[in-house]
């Protein structure tokens, strides 16, 4: 039952493009106290949304599903359409996260490119030539033009696709957690050495303000892994929203196995222990992080909790599906499903009633 009703509500909304901001992907992404990140529940939510923009770069992917365009399809229907004159550079960054996205990276970064030259740089479009460069592999350039831009550019005050109250949020964590992430990547590039022994991502730590703070630990008091039970200061080095941090990273870069990592030891540090277990399994029989013995580790820890849980309660409806908005062509879609979907009901009615009506007859003459 819960599944068809997710199921309705999917259909209901449109799916949450969070990613590089561009009016053609609305965030998806509600505000918190003080402006944060509210994080989405990683099921059904979160978990699709990942999936869309993993399989979004592969030709396998099927454009259509069951007549309707899928997140890939959309995708190319929006590049395929041949530019018209000389863009303005909100359509070059537009059409730049559209070419990152279906894995044309190297083209978004020819169609940026220029844009460093410029004598004033626009922010959001040296950002994206920053996560252009970082969709290629190529660390040192991302990093370089993800300096230029928090450096040598005005971020706006209302950023493409991102609702007004966490546009502040946004240009925090492009200066804060976006560029430690390059950072760490560049420097783990071409490691091939090690790898059983890889730690966790240490994203949270270090500040701006604080360089020399150790990296978080996911431990307990006494110095021990114990899922749900974290050590308070070690919980001081991360942001209310560390989870919702996380996940935007993830949609940026959903290929990236060790920001996954990461959000199941947040998953597990916050007590979520059935969505770590699940993250955990992504991380290892989906990409092959196997060899990672801490991970290994942590994860048949999880498991072992998750297996002694008492049976999970469902709801017909979840409270927690993210609230969005229904853009009108969604509107339309849905205008046009909804009779489809009150005939099936009807269908099923009337069948039933049919059924019961039946039994009643066939009981009545057995006696």
């Amino acid at each position: 039952m819960r599944a068809f009703a997710v199921g309705c509500l999917m259909l209901a909304a449109p799916a949450l493009q969070a990613g590089i901001y561009s009016a053609a992907e609305p965030s998806g992404m509600r505000a918190g106290p003080g402006g944060r990140l509210v994080e989405l529940p990683y099921v059904p939510a979160f978990k699709s949304f990942l999936e869309e923009r993993l399989n979004a770069a592969n030709p396998a992917t099927p454009d259509q599903v069951n007549g309707v365009n899928t997140f890939r399809g959309l995708l190319k229907q929006r590049v395929e359409v041949p530019p018209v004159g000389r863009l303005a550079v909100p359509q070059q960054v537009a059409r730049a996260v559209d070419l990152i996205r279906v894995g044309r990276a190297a083209d978004a970064v020819n169609l940026l490119e220029a844009r460093t030259r410029d004598r004033d740089p626009d922010f959001v479009a040296v950002v994206t030539l920053a996560h252009a460069y970082a969709a290629k592999g190529d660390w040192g350039e991302a990093v370089r033009c993800h300096s230029l831009a928090v450096f040598d550019a005005q971020p706006p005050s209302q950023l493409p696709g991102v609702l007004p109250e966490l546009t502040k949020r946004y240009v925090e964590i492009e200066k804060t957690y976006y560029p430690r992430w390059l950072h760490l990547r560049e420097s783990e590039s071409g490691q091939r050495e090690g790898l059983s022994e890889q730690e966790v991502l240490p994203l949270f730590g270090p500040t701006t303000q604080n360089p020399s703070q150790t990296p978080v630990k996911w431990v307990n008091d006494a110095g021990q892994y114990e899922p749900g039970k974290f050590a308070a200061g070690e919980r001081a080095k991360l942001p209310p929203d560390a989870v919702a941090v996380v996940q935007q990273l993830l949609l940026w870069s959903p290929d990236d196995t060790r920001l996954l990592w990461l959000l199941a030891e947040l998953y597990s540090a916050d007590g979520q222990l059935r969505e770590a277990d699940q993250v955990f399994d992504q991380c290892t029989w989906g990409r092959n992080f196997t060899n990672r013995r801490l991970l290994m580790d942590h994860r048949a820890i999880v498991r072992d909790l998750v297996a002694a849980l008492p049976a999970e309660t469902v709801d017909i409806l979840p409270a927690d599906l993210p609230v969005v908005d229904v853009g009108v062509a969604d509107a339309k879609k849905w205008a046009e499903l909804r009779p489809q979907i009150l005939v099936g009901a009807s269908i099923l009615f009337v069948s039933a009633v049919c059924l019961i009506g039946l039994a009643i007859r066939s009981a009545a003459r057995r006696k």
